[in-house]
């Protein structure tokens, strides 16, 4: 559909389908399901330059997504019901829709079909602020998502461990830094930007899982504004409210090397602690690793089911043996998002955490003292 404006007069928005149903979709993931206020329940259409806006925000994380194919009337602006907008277009098998608005009401309506929804006052949703002229610094899409990917699980998701339930960017010394915690594992991923000042933003992790999603091979843009990081995307702007507290120290939470070296690939131990997980209680999740020579064994039982011996290969024998007990979902974690490779732990003894160690990548993980 060519790009148009709607003749002055018509409070008519005229949509293609296939574009508007992936951002609704994107859009109503961040509308709050239970809110005491309605209007967050909305997306807003705003049309600007011949483009639709569509936003949507919770008023810790918001979302702007332009599109272009369409046809409408120049500063049309109304609010439409989220998650029954979603509903309707996953249901509607055509190349187009339009939206009609009149007093308290917008229409969707199809060649055939015709929808009246409750529109609320465009003029009481919450503002969005504009991008600056420059970003702080540009990084490439897919290396971004690869980074947040290896840390936003290990943040807590206690609502009441306020900074722990977020992501740290720690940018200092021309080094991202993106850190997360619940007190019981730590993951650290870093690289080089071009960012001369220092910046400690915390970031509420509903905003983080939503940026994970948008982000594919397209370059990134950051802003640091005032209590907030803006992240362009292409026609997309995420907006993200810093989140205010102290974070632990985690620099001091990551020891320097280890005595004890071990070579494992990663496919062969996730394998393995799977299938000792199998016979653990929900109470007391613990698997038992004991390396020897040139093999790993996890050790597992639950009273009420039986108990699992499963033995896994290491690349080289260790220098000692010893063993070590861990809630083996802190490990699979980490494990089902390193990918297939040799991996490198380091251990010093059964009461000191587990290290797994990479140029750019740490994790810590803590032992369970049985």
């Amino acid at each position: 559909m060519a790009k148009d404006i709607v003749q002055e007069g018509t409070d008519m928005i005229r949509c293609d389908l296939k574009e508007l149903l992936p951002a609704v979709g994107l859009l109503n993931a961040l509308i709050p399901t239970k809110t005491p206020k309605p209007i967050l329940e909305n997306i807003l259409f705003e049309v600007q330059e011949g483009k639709l806006h569509l936003f949507a925000t919770d008023l810790e994380v918001g979302l702007k997504i332009s599109l272009e194919k369409v046809e409408a009337k120049e500063g049309l602006r109304f609010l439409v019901p989220g998650a029954k907008l979603a509903a309707l277009l996953r249901e509607i098998e055509e190349e187009t829709v339009e939206f009609q608005k009149e007093d308290g009401f917008v229409r969707l309506l199809t060649s055939q079909d015709e929808f009246r929804l409750l529109s609320l006052s465009a003029a009481d949703f919450p503002e969005f602020a504009s991008l600056p002229e420059e970003e702080t610094f540009e990084i490439p899409g897919e290396e971004l998502k690869r980074m947040l990917q290896r840390t936003s699980f290990a943040a807590a998701s206690e609502a009441s461990r306020y900074t722990m339930n977020a992501l740290l960017f720690d940018i200092k010394e021309n080094t991202l830094h993106i850190v997360s915690t619940d007190g019981k594992r730590l993951a650290l991923a870093k690289r080089p930007v071009a960012v001369e000042e220092s910046h400690f933003l915390l970031l509420p992790i509903k905003g983080v899982k939503l940026l994970e999603r948008m982000l594919f091979e397209e370059s990134v843009k950051l802003f640091f504004e005032e209590g907030m990081l803006l992240v362009q995307i292409g026609s997309q702007v995420l907006y993200l409210r810093l989140l205010q507290g102290n974070y632990p120290p985690y620099e001091n939470v990551i020891p320097s090397e280890y005595p004890i070296q071990v070579k494992i690939q990663s496919t062969a131990f996730l394998k393995g602690l799977r299938k000792s997980s199998l016979l653990t209680t929900q109470d007391s999740k613990s698997v038992r690793l004991h390396f020897e020579g040139d093999q790993l064994t996890l050790y597992s039982n639950d009273p009420n089911v039986g108990e699992a011996k499963v033995v896994v290969p290491l690349e080289e024998p260790v220098s000692e043996s010893f063993e070590i007990s861990f809630n083996p979902t802190l490990l699979m974690d980490a494990l089902k998002v390193m990918g297939e490779k040799e991996l490198h732990l380091e251990f010093r003894d059964s009461k000191s955490p587990c290290i797994f160690r990479e140029e750019q990548y740490v994790y810590v993980v803590m032992p369970l003292n049985l």
